[in-house]
Parts: C-alpha cells; structure tokens; sequence
C-alpha cells in the first residue's frame, strides 16, 4: 500500500488525496489501484496537479468514496502485467486447442493415436473406436475361462512359494543343527583324544607297576619266610621272638595281664600302666568315669553299650557296643563347628556308616558295584537324565566348617531334593541334608549317553544333508 488515502468521486476524473506523494511516485500514464466495495478499480492517471491531487484519464465510475487505500503502478509494471496475461491466455488457448485435438482424435480415428500432453510431451495409444472394436470382438466366456485359469495358477504359486519358505526355514534350521553336530563331534574328538592320552599314561603306570612288583619278589629269600600253616613253630628262637615284639606273659599283678575269671570278665580289677583300670569303672588320666554310659551332658570318657550314638553325644572317644563308635579330639577348645565334647568323626558299626564333620582324605574310595550284591535294578532312560541333568545347577562354595577357606564345588541338597529326592540323605543325627554324589554319578552317565545319541542323530542328518547338497 501506498503513503496516505484518496477521495473518489462517482463519475469524476479528479482524485484528491490526504497524506499522499503523488507527485514523487506517479507521473502521466501510471496507474492507481483502489478496492471500493468489494470491487477493485485499476485507474489510469491523466496527469499530476501535485502530491495531493490528480487527473484521470477517463472518470471513476464506482461509488464516492473518501478514505480509500489504494498502491501506486509504474506504467512499466503495468504492462510487464498486461503482457504476462497475454501470454496465460495464449497459451491457455493453445492448450485448449490441443485438447480439442486430442479429444477429436481419441473419438474418431480407428487406430493408435498420438496425444499432445500439458508439458508438450506426447503420448501414443489406441483410440477409444479402436477399443471399442476390440472389446466387440472379445468372447467373455473365454476370458472369465482365462481368468479362472490365472487365478488358479495365482493360487498355485502362492502354495508353491508358502512350501518354498517352508522348505528354506527347514533348511536354514537343518543347517544350523548340522553346524552345532559338527561342534559337538570336535569336542568329542577332543575328549576322546583325551581318553587315549590317559589309557597311555595308565597302560605305563602299570607296566611300572608290574616292573615294582617283579623287582620286590625277585628279592625276597624264600629261607627267611614264615609259613602260616606252622603257627610260628619254624621260628628259630621263640623267647627271643616274644621279647622282641614285648608279649608278657599271664600274671596276676603289676604290668602282667590279669587272668579271665569268666566269659570278658577279669579276675580282678586290674591298673595298666597306672591309667587304666577294668571293672565298675574307667580310669582315664586320673579321672573315674562310669562304664554304663555317660550320664552328664558335658561328661567324657569310654562307654560301652550305648544305642544312641550320633554327633550330638558329648564325648572324646564313644565305643558302643552295637550301634558305632565316635571320636572327638576338642573338648575344651572346640573349632570348626565341633561342639565341645561331641564326636567329630562316628563309626556307626551295625550299618558300616562312616560319618565325618570335615574332609575324608584317601588314596581311593571303592564301592561295591556287583549285579548280585543288588536289588530292583532298573536302566536310567538317558533322556529323562538329561532333563534332570540340566535342571540341576552346579556351585561353588565353602564349608562353613571347614579348616580353610579352599572354594570347593557341587549341588545344592535341597535343589536335588526336588529334581530326584531319592538321592538325599537324611541323618536323625545332623541338622543338614546330605547329597548322594555317588547315585548322581549315574544319572551323569546316562545324560551323557543321551547327549550322545542327540550328537548321532543330528551326525545323521548332517551326511544326509551334505549328501542332499552335493
């Protein structure tokens, strides 16, 4: 917009203006342009009486009007306007020309026909006559023929591609069971590698055995051996031999052994090397302790007859006559969880049980194993082991009783209670559940044999697959 208002007068050519410079932006030719009403009027200008009054060309025909904003055009930009609009509407009709030609060819001629597009290009395509013979001579019981056969080949195809994907997603998986085989079947490679380099090792430790064994009875003098059967007689000096292995003879007093009166029962009360002494009671380091059984908690010393020995009996040495035997070597100093005068280590003599609070260290443990020795054998299906295997969790751990503070490993007793409860003890004598490591060695070696039937199988299918592939 334009600096100022103007005054219009219906019918008039002369324009006063109010604020305006129509002398610094209009000279004779240039245009003024005002909206009265709703209704723009491009003016002409005549000539320029001053900044606040011209002449126009030919008279305002709209309604009187003061206040009006209007904007000045040069005569230059009215014309730049003038020529554009020429062009728009020439080349409006020269598409309007085209489209009618393009209409004309698409209704009349019988053939292809070339098309001349908005942008100039063209396009070239059968005419709407030409369609309209083809679609004449068309059978449409054929083509609905010809598309039912398209939609059942559609429908094939479809089938065919969905077993394709199915076959590739076998094939991929078929693939990745093959390379887990391959991994499984190095590994056992490996562990067989490793069974022969120990059969070695074993096979030469035997022989050394066997060379050990030859050199020990190659020298042994044969003149210098005992037969059994003679019952000492061929020993060349028998007093000699007596002194030399510090037997004395049956006496009645001092440091000979008492005569038997009785079945187990001596003659006398008798004192051996001024500690011990037999009868209605026990000497033990000066102290007398009854021989019926213990009968104060925190008492000690060696009782016989007992039929509840366990961990729980206070006690330095415990021998009981039917039901074991338990030793204690802390009384008044206990550590590592031993309570002060109970049994560290309990031989229980009427069912063989060895109990220990602490380690069992030995150069082999043996255990009888012979098909006669037991009852209600039944064959560990090695699938069933291999799920119980693989429920159960190994850990690491330290006894809480234990002398050091070594990391050891193994199960829980009361995740193995869960998985197969028939491998945890149960002692009346302890506070804790014990595991059965032994028994677990089975059920490990049928998981390992169904470990090893699902390598074979999936070996298998692995040759059967590259026979497949090659």
């Amino acid at each position: 917009m334009s600096a100022g208002t103007l005054t219009l007068t219906n019918n008039s050519a002369a324009v006063g203006g109010s604020g305006t410079a129509f002398a610094t932006y209009l000279t004779t030719g240039d245009f003024i342009v005002a909206t009265v009403g709703g209704i723009t009027y491009t003016l002409p200008v005549k000539s320029v009486g001053s900044d606040t009054s011209l002449t126009l060309i030919s008279n305002y025909p709209g309604p009187t009007q003061s206040g009006v904003a209007w904007s000045a055009v040069p005569r230059a930009a009215q014309n730049q306007i003038t020529a554009a609009l020429v062009a728009q509407t020439t080349e409006a009709l020269r598409g309007l020309n085209s489209d009618k030609q393009n209409w004309q060819a698409v209704f009349s001629d019988s053939g292809d026909i070339t098309v001349i597009l908005p942008d100039g290009s063209s396009f070239t395509g059968p005419s709407w006559k030409k369609i309209s013979d083809l679609l004449a001579d068309i059978d449409p019981a054929r083509l609905q023929q010809i598309a039912d056969q398209v939609a059942a080949y559609a429908q094939q195809v479809a089938t065919d591609r969905q077993d394709v994907d199915t076959k590739a997603s076998q094939v991929s998986g078929d693939a990745d069971t093959a390379s887990q085989a391959a991994t499984d079947a190095v590994a056992a490679n490996t562990t067989a590698q490793q069974a022969k380099t120990d059969a070695v090792a074993a096979n030469a430790a035997a022989q050394q055995a066997k060379t050990d064994a030859q050199a020990a009875a190659a020298s042994v003098n044969p003149d210098n051996l005992l037969n059994k059967n003679n019952n000492l007689s061929d020993v060349a000096n028998a007093a000699t031999a007596v002194d030399n292995l510090g037997l004395k003879p049956i006496g009645t007093s001092g440091d000979s052994i008492p005569l038997l009166s009785g079945s187990n029962t001596w003659s006398i009360q008798q004192q051996f090397n001024g500690n011990i002494l037999a009868g209605t009671g026990l000497v033990i380091n000066s102290a007398t302790f009854p021989t019926a059984g213990p009968t104060d908690p925190g008492s000690r010393g060696l009782f016989s007859g007992s039929d509840t020995a366990s961990f729980a009996t206070p006690s330095n040495i415990n021998i009981y006559s039917w039901y074991g035997i338990g030793f204690c070597t802390a009384y008044t100093s206990p550590a590592n969880g031993i309570v002060a005068g109970a049994p560290a280590v309990y031989i229980n003599t009427r069912n063989g049980t060895i109990n220990a609070k602490g380690a069992v260290q030995a150069n082999g443990v043996t255990l009888t194993s012979d098909w006669n020795a037991k009852e209600s054998v039944k064959l560990i299906d090695p699938e069933d082991a291999l799920q119980k295997m693989g429920a159960l969790d190994g850990y690491t751990f330290r006894y809480k009783e234990a002398e050091s503070d070594r990391l050891t490993a193994g199960v829980l007793a009361q995740d193995l209670d869960l998985i197969i409860p028939d491998l945890v003890i149960r002692d009346e004598g302890s506070e804790y559940l014990v595991a059965d490591y032994m028994g677990l060695i089975g059920y490990l070696v049928s998981a390992v044999k169904g470990l090893k039937l699902k390598v074979d199988d999936l070996a298998a299918e692995a040759a059967a697959l590259k026979s497949k592939g090659s």
